[in-house]
């Protein structure tokens, strides 16, 4: 049951995704198990693998795939970020070494300096080189470029880019989920009919006609059904959906129909004949009156006539 648990419906909270979402669940399984053994045996440290538990909530999967789907354009970025990092690092270790407080010995650790002082400071590197020989008051050009330039084109821009396509993917992925969950819970998974159509145009409304008159998993039964009967006894019908489902035609299936909602055409076509009914119905009754008008004058005319 632990590792093989059944699928309740792809209507419930936890979404069936096929056998690779089942088997990726079995390895989920299988390492929560040994990092319980090995937090028992070991060290009660391993035990915080557990918490991974979390990101099976498909908001908080959302916002991993958010920095994984887009693998390569971060990827991309993150090199140009470097390429600029060296660029400016050079530049330092050039004419700038000497404000650096020591730390700029060679060009690997003029580096990592500039790479570490870009996110702590506000002024990123800017604000953590200093010069020893500048005079009170007086304005270093060549610093004043420098720390600008590396603000505006690294800090600013480029972390800027990364964080745009995070939030965009995140975007796509949550818009994606409300689709995925509107198509789920508002249309109807065999006949494409959504949920307003059949509350209005259906008596038992639509969690009736998903749960008894389309019930999905009706239809998986009855394709094991055909699987496990012999082809010789096959009624018409049962021949047909049989060859169907061997040329992976989904035609058998009431695509856009359904037996408790009427059709479209067909409800046009009778409102029309209504109408028709209607208008020869008013023409008869204005020939009636019509007759009726007649008859009083000539009764009107004679009574006159009398007098």
């Amino acid at each position: 049951f632990f590792f093989f648990q059944a699928e309740d419906g792809i209507r419930d909270f936890c979404l069936s995704r096929g056998l690779g979402d089942v088997y990726k669940r079995q390895l989920y399984n299988l390492a929560y198990i040994f990092f319980v053994l090995v937090g028992i045996f070991i060290h009660p440290f391993f035990f915080a693998f557990h918490l991974t538990d979390f990101l099976r909530i498909e908001v908080l999967q959302n916002v991993v795939k958010a920095f994984w789907k887009p693998k390569i354009p971060i990827l991309m970025t993150l090199g140009v970020f470097i390429m600029l990092q060296y660029y400016f690092t050079i530049f330092g270790y050039l004419f700038f070494a000497d404000h650096y407080k020591g730390r700029c010995t060679n060009l690997w650790d003029c580096f990592i300096t500039t790479w570490d002082q870009t996110f702590k400071g506000n002024g990123a590197v800017g604000s953590f080189l200093e010069d020893p020989n500048q005079a009170e008051g007086v304005v270093n050009l060549g610093r004043f470029f420098f720390d600008n330039l590396f603000k505006i084109v690294l800090a600013i821009v480029v972390i800027n880019m990364l964080a745009g396509i995070i939030i965009d993917t995140f975007g796509a992925l949550k818009d994606l989920h409300q689709k995925k969950n509107n198509d789920l819970y508002n249309i109807c998974f065999i006949c494409g009919i959504d949920r307003e159509k059949l509350e209005k145009s259906s008596e038992s409304g639509f969690t009736y006609h998903i749960k008894r008159e389309h019930y999905m998993w009706n239809y998986l039964f009855y394709r094991a059904y055909l699987e496990s009967k012999d082809e010789t006894e096959f009624s018409g019908t049962e021949s047909y959906v049989k060859e169907k489902i061997g040329d992976y035609d989904t035609s058998w299936f009431p695509i856009g129909k359904a037996m408790c909602i009427k059709d479209e055409e067909e409800d046009s076509n009778e409102k029309a004949e209504l109408l028709e009914n209607v208008s020869q119905s008013m023409s008869e009754l204005r020939a009636n009156l019509g007759d009726i008008v007649a008859k009083i004058n000539t009764i009107v005319d004679q009574t006159t006539n009398k007098h």
